[in-house]
């Protein structure tokens, strides 16, 4: 079997109502556990005001797969007791190498789009949660204002259940970590559209796309796991606005028994594991990323401007800084639409990042020079000469 031949009888025999707004999907696989109470928390989404929100403008798509637990019979017991509640079921069997998340929530958004296409509702917003994962009262509210401040996406906050054992202190250094990340690139790539306080997520289990971008970014990729990062590249390639709102926010279980082979539960695993071992807590190098975050901003004035003399000073001085060919990158400049196709691809090309992505330090070190340099973020000498910044700090590779 292929992914073009699986089908979905119990989404297509239910057409989309006129007045659908939001389409929330759920990936499902073995959630007995945890599936009710992600149901009463979209049964029960709220307006600012805290009248609810009218169940005729949301609904869900189920997607239940390769399950033996029980997830079945209490989604169609949920949508027995609530029949206002747009609640669409679909259960099958996916064979080995379709069985896994990336296969399924790709389905799921392809089907929410297919239903937004039937509308002619370009502005139709695709909402994705998991089934371990309870959404905030005000969840629908808050992603649908931020698509209509102007966004095409939305990554929203997810926080764990519980304190995640002996994880849980690597888990608060890696939150600390990057959400400095998202300070520096605020700082040297400001967003208006995405400005603090903003965070770092836009994973699976809390995020919202429109009709227009999910066709726009080529929809999730066909990959086994890790589907909602290399959509979100997709997305960075073709411009889409992406806004990271603290008010969108869901808490999701801390279980290191996940349901997919890479993804948080495994990480969450991993920590425990390096805690019990006393292996430290490593990331790439902080230099590297605010060099990177410079380079963007620089290489954005050029492309903003469309003028792309591969002859110029600043031409040059740029293509230097970043190891590439002039002649190569003013080829590149004039030849994407985006931006963001423009910059992966000179990043990707760029004999700094290969020379030193592989450079790595410990993560407290790392958190205290990014908050060193939020706090004074003064041109530095690495952002012109990146070696001096390693011979200075001395980090070796791990």
């Amino acid at each position: 079997m292929k992914f073009e031949d699986i089908q979905l009888p119990a989404f297509q025999r239910k057409m989309p109502e006129r007045d659908l707004s939001i389409c929330v999907i759920i990936p499902v696989k073995n959630e007995a556990l945890h599936l009710k109470s992600t149901l009463e928390s979209l049964f029960t989404q709220l307006h600012e005001n805290g009248n609810r929100i009218d169940h005729r403008s949301y609904e869900v798509l189920l997607l239940i797969n390769n399950s033996n637990d029980g997830s079945l019979q209490i989604a169609s017991d949920f949508k027995f007791n609530n029949p206002s509640f747009r609640l669409i079921i679909c259960d099958l069997e996916l064979p080995p190498p379709l069985a896994n998340i990336g296969t399924v929530r790709r389905l799921l958004m392809n089907e929410a789009s297919r239903r937004f296409n039937i509308l002619n509702k370009q502005r139709g917003i695709i909402a994705s949660i998991d089934g371990d994962t309870v959404a905030d009262s005000q969840w629908l509210y808050y992603i649908e204002q931020e698509i209509n401040a102007g966004n095409d996406a939305v990554g929203g906050l997810i926080t764990i259940r519980g304190k995640a054992g002996s994880a849980y202190r690597a888990y608060l250094l890696d939150l600390q970590y990057r959400n400095l990340l998202t300070e520096v690139e605020q700082i040297l790539f400001p967003q208006i559209h995405d400005p603090l306080p903003r965070h770092f997520h836009f994973f699976g289990a809390n995020m919202a796309v429109t009709s227009e971008y999910y066709h726009k970014s080529g929809g999730i990729p066909a990959v086994d796991s890790l589907e909602d990062m290399a959509f979100h590249a997709a997305l960075l390639r073709c411009d889409a606005r992406i806004r990271r709102s603290p008010r969108v926010k869901v808490i999701t279980s801390a279980r290191f028994d996940g349901r997919v082979a890479v993804g948080f539960s495994e990480q969450l695993k991993k920590w425990s594991q390096e805690h019990s071992e006393c292996v430290p807590q490593i990331v790439e190098s902080s230099e590297l990323y605010i060099y990177s975050c410079f380079m963007k901003s620089q290489l954005y004035a050029v492309w903003s401007g469309k003028e792309f003399d591969s002859k110029s000073a600043f031409m040059v001085d740029l293509a230097k800084s970043l190891a590439v060919s002039a002649r190569w990158l003013e080829t590149l400049l004039g030849s994407h639409e985006f931006f963001g196709a423009v910059w992966e691809a000179a990043w990707q090309a760029s004999k700094i990042r290969q020379q030193y992505q592989t450079t790595y330090e410990p993560i407290e070190r790392a958190i205290r020079k990014l908050r060193k340099f939020t706090r004074n973020p003064v041109t530095n000498a690495f952002q012109t000469n990146l070696t001096g910044i390693y011979q200075r700090e001395n980090v070796s590779n791990a």
